[in-house]
C-alpha cells in the first residue's frame, strides 16, 4: 500500500466516507500542481476501492486476493492509461479500449477502475471518445483522471467529472515530511524553495543531488562575474554539468532576483 501523504488526509477521508456510504462517484478528476502526489493518491484510491476490506479499514489491506493481484501487477479489474512514449499523446485507440474494458463486468464482482494520467495529454479525438463513457458509465466503474493542467481538458469532460483539487501543502508540514526522508546535511526548506513547495519534487531533487549541482553552477558563474574565471574554462565546466540544467538554474536565479527587486 502506498503511503498516504499527510496533506491528502482531508480529501482521502471525504472519499472514504462516500465509499462506505455507497455513493462513490464514477468519475474523478485529481487536479493540482506537479510534485504533490496526485498519482500516488490515485493509485492508493483504486487499491482501496478494489480491496475486499478497504472501506472497512480505511486503506487497502495488502493481504486480500485483490491486493495480492495488484502487487503482482496482474489485477484484471484495473487499467492505467498513459502516453505510449514520453512526449506523445494519449490516442483515441487507447481510450476506446478503456470504454470497451469498462463495459464488461468486473471479474471479482466489485469495481472496475481506470486511471488516465496525465489526462490532459489526451488528444481531442481521445477526449471526445471518453465522453460516452462519462455520460453513460457502466455499473461499478471508476474513472480517475489525473492532471497538472486541467484547463487543457475540454469543458465537456471537465463537467462530467467530480473535481478533487490538490494544493501545495504548508511549508511546516511539507518540511517535516521531507526532513524525515533526506540526510541531515540537506536543508529541506531550500529543497522546497527550489521545488516551488512541491514535496515529492523536492525529494526527487535531493535524491539526484540537485542542490549540490546548483551550488556548483552558481560558484562557476560567481567566479566568472568576479573576473577570477576564464570564460572558456567556465563554459567547459558548465557544459559538463549540462547545458539544460545550467540554463534552468540561471533562469531560476534571474527570476529570484526579479522577485526581490
Amino acid at each position: 500500500m502506498n503511503e498516504l501523504l499527510p496533506w491528502h488526509r482531508a480529501q482521502w477521508q471525504n472519499l472514504l466516507e462516500r465509499l462506505r456510504a455507497g455513493n462513490f462517484p464514477h468519475a474523478l478528476l485529481l487536479a493540482g500542481p506537479p510534485g504533490i502526489g496526485k498519482n500516488q493518491f490515485a493509485v492508493s484510491l483504486v487499491q482501496t476501492v478494489l480491496c475486499e476490506t478497504g472501506a472497512t479499514h480505511g486503506q487497502a489491506c495488502g493481504r486480500c486476493r485483490s491486493c495480492l493481484l495488484y502487487a503482482a501487477n496482474n489485477h484484471p479489474d484495473l487499467r492505467v492509461v498513459s502516453p505510449p512514449e514520453p512526449g506523445k499523446v494519449i490516442g483515441v485507440d487507447q481510450v476506446r479500449e478503456v470504454s470497451q474494458y469498462l463495459a464488461h463486468t468486473s471479474q471479482y464482482g466489485g469495481h472496475k477502475a481506470v486511471i488516465i494520467t496525465p489526462a490532459d495529454r489526451m488528444n481531442i479525438n481521445a477526449a471526445n471518445s471518453l465522453l460516452k463513457t462519462l455520460e453513460e458509465p457502466s455499473a461499478w466503474s471508476l474513472l480517475v483522471l489525473v492532471s497538472d493542467q486541467p484547463r487543457r481538458l475540454p469543458a465537456t469532460v471537465l463537467s462530467r467529472c467530480q473535481r478533487l483539487v490538490f494544493t501545495v501543502p504548508g511549508a511546516e508540514q511539507a518540511g517535516e515530511w521531507l526532513a524525515a526522508r533526506i540526510g541531515a546535511e540537506t536543508d529541506p526548506m531550500l529543497l522546497l524553495a527550489l521545488a516551488e513547495g512541491a514535496p515529492l519534487l523536492a525529494l526527487d531533487l535531493a535524491e539526484h543531488k540537485v542542490p549540490a549541482q546548483r551550488l556548483q553552477i552558481m560558484k562557476e558563474l560567481e567566479r566568472l562575474a568576479s573576473g577570477d574565471g576564464n570564460l572558456s574554462d567556465v563554459a567547459e565546466h558548465l557544459l559538463k554539468i549540462g547545458a539544460q540544467q545550467t540554463l534552468y538554474w540561471l533562469y531560476s536565479w534571474v527570476a529570484d532576483m526579479i522577485r526581490y527587486v
